[in-house]
């Protein structure tokens, strides 16, 4: 009797609908890929919060009841990952009815998230058998993980993150006079609002929910309540995007720099390990030290249009060469070690 054909569920921590990520996994996986993703309302922060936890523990639950109808399992955010790691342990589902490999992808643990019961417990869950690997998209956080969790330390693999906003043409792309920095976690907007007030024939454009992030100078706006197309047609109409972080280590910013990579817009990012291997100083955008003379210094030279025009250029031409998702779906598919024996001969996931 034939085997059936291998089965691979991709996770989503969003509603999806036949996301590109999976697309490029179907184009090179032989056997079936199946998306689900987690439904909850975007805009009003504590009661989605709260909602969108619960829908993840039960799209966890749910797949720890199906590992046996998969061969694999991927999980696009790491909560979901851990749950399932953690709920199989608790519920003894070790490897008895089901081999699937499980892949987070995407992990990213503060400071918090590395001490005391928090560490124990996140190292519990991905002790799990089915827990394959953690993937981390920079290698300098990769090392800190495998020392903070040294029970787990061979979980933990490198990738890099890729990003394709969909129909990126719908937003006509300008050289503005705006800078506009955007993004949550591990950002220093302190400093760029002092820098900024200090300037006032500079424009700064933030994009983030933080209700404590205030100022009265009147060339900083903050943007709140801003997501996917307002944000985008936001990012297009900018001069450049500047990410200012705080933890020189902790993964961030990725995202928004490979925004600003698709759009042709240059970056100017603080020194830090969070983006090795991205950003190519000189080429794709500009790395300066997180101090006033330094960053007047980039917006300098980004203010010369031949060395704005050849940075633009090389930041598109980047974008297209290593971050698509097919990329990225080749990379899980090797790590997880399903090519040799799921995905079709000459899939060259280029």
């Amino acid at each position: 009797m034939s085997r059936k054909p291998p089965r691979l569920l991709v996770l989503y921590d969003f509603a999806v609908d036949d996301h590109p990520f999976t697309r490029s996994l179907r184009s090179q996986f032989a056997g079936e890929v199946v998306e689900r993703g987690v439904h909850y309302r975007a805009g009003h922060r504590l009661i989605d919060k709260a909602v969108q936890k619960a829908a993840i523990f039960s799209a966890a639950h749910t797949a720890l009841h199906d590992l046996p109808s998969f061969d694999a399992i991927i999980c696009w955010q790491q909560d979901i990952g851990l749950l399932i790691g953690g709920l199989s342990r608790l519920l003894r589902v070790q490897g008895t009815s089901s081999d699937a490999k499980v892949c987070l992808l995407m992990f990213i643990a503060p400071e918090r998230r590395r001490q005391g019961l928090l560490r124990r417990a996140i190292a519990w869950a991905l002790s799990a058998s089915h827990i394959v690997y953690a993937v981390c998209y920079g290698t300098a956080e990769r090392e800190l993980y495998t020392r903070s969790f040294p029970e787990v330390s061979d979980k933990f693999a490198h990738s890099m993150l890729s990003e394709e906003y969909p129909d990126i043409g719908r937003f006509p792309v300008t050289r503005g006079a705006t800078f506009v920095a955007a993004g949550r976690s591990n950002r220093d907007y302190r400093f760029l609002l002092d820098f900024f007030a200090a300037r006032p024939h500079l424009q700064l454009e933030i994009v983030n929910d933080d209700p404590s992030l205030l100022t009265d100078a009147p060339n900083i706006t903050v943007h709140r309540n801003v997501y996917r197309d307002d944000y985008m047609r936001l990012l297009a109409g900018a001069r450049a995007v500047i990410i200012p972080f705080n933890d020189p280590v902790i993964s961030a910013g990725q995202m928004v720099f490979l925004h600003a990579l698709q759009l042709g817009k240059p970056a100017i990012c603080t020194r830090s390990a969070c983006l090795d291997g991205y950003l190519i100083d000189g080429i794709n955008g500009l790395i300066v030290e997180k101090n006033a003379e330094s960053l007047d210094a980039a917006i300098t030279r980004l203010m010369v249009p031949q060395v704005y025009e050849r940075i633009s250029i090389e930041a598109s031409a980047d974008y297209l060469a290593r971050f698509s998702f097919k990329r990225q779906a080749r990379d899980i598919l090797e790590l997880m070690q399903l090519p040799r024996r799921f995905v079709s001969p000459g899939a060259d996931g280029a």
